[in-house]
C-alpha cells in the first residue's frame, strides 16, 4: 500500500468503478477492503497474513523515521543502534514474540513501535484516498468498511469521512 504505483492505479479503478454504477439501483455503495496487514493492524505473517516488506514501505518507514527524529544521532539513540545513512534502515524483523499462554505480545522495541506507526499512517491514506477515489467517481455513494476490530479508527476516520460505520463481519451481516 505504500507503493505509488499500486495506489495510482488502484485509486484510478475506484474512481471508474463507482462512476460506472453511479445511479445504478442495484448499487448501494462500496465497502473498503482492509486486505492489507490485517484485521487489528498487527503483522501475523504466521497466519498467511499480508506483510509489506517492499522497497517502498521501507522507503515510507524510512521517511516516517526521519520526520520524527530529523537527524540520525536521534535516531540511533532512540533505536538503540548506530545508522550510518539514510538508506542502510531497514525494515525491523517481523517476528513476534509469544507469552506463555501463546498470545502475541506487543511490539517492544522503538524500532517496532516506529514501525507500527508508519504502517498504520500508511494503511490510513490508502484507505481514506481510497474513499476519496470512490467519492469523486460517485459523490452520492454509501461507503462503509468490511469489518475493523480498530475502533478508533473507524470513528475517527470513517465517520469523519461521513462513511457508514457497520458492526461485526460481512459473514455476521449477510449469511
Amino acid at each position: 500500500p505504500a507503493s505509488k504505483a499500486l495506489r495510482e492505479s488502484y485509486f484510478g479503478f475506484l474512481e471508474a468503478l463507482a462512476a460506472h454504477y453511479r445511479g445504478d439501483s442495484k448499487v448501494l455503495g462500496f465497502a473498503i477492503e482492509n486486505v492489507f496487514y490485517d484485521h487489528s493492524l498487527i503483522d501475523a505473517p504466521w497466519l498467511g497474513q499480508y506483510v509489506d516488506s517492499s522497497e517502498s514501505m521501507r522507503l515510507a518507514y524510512v521517511a516516517s523515521l526521519n520526520a520524527k527524529y530529523g537527524t540520525l544521532e536521534k535516531l540511533s539513540a532512540a533505536h538503540g543502534g548506530e545508522y550510518a545513512s539514510w538508506e542502510d534502515i531497514s525494515l525491523p524483523d517481523f517476528s513476534a514474540d509469544f507469552d506463555a499462554e501463546g498470545r502475541v505480545r506487543p511490539p517492544a522495541s522503538v524500532a517496532k513501535l516506529d514501525y507500527a506507526d508508519c504502517k498504520r499512517a500508511v494503511l490510513e491514506s490508502f484507505r481514506t484516498e481510497a474513499m476519496a477515489a470512490l467519492r469523486k467517481g460517485d459523490p452520492a455513494c454509501i461507503l462503509g468498511p468490511y469489518s475493523d476490530h480498530a475502533r478508533a479508527f473507524l470513528e475517527q476516520t470513517f465517520a469523519k469521512n461521513s462513511c457508514f460505520v457497520p458492526q461485526g463481519s460481512m459473514e455476521e451481516q449477510f449469511p
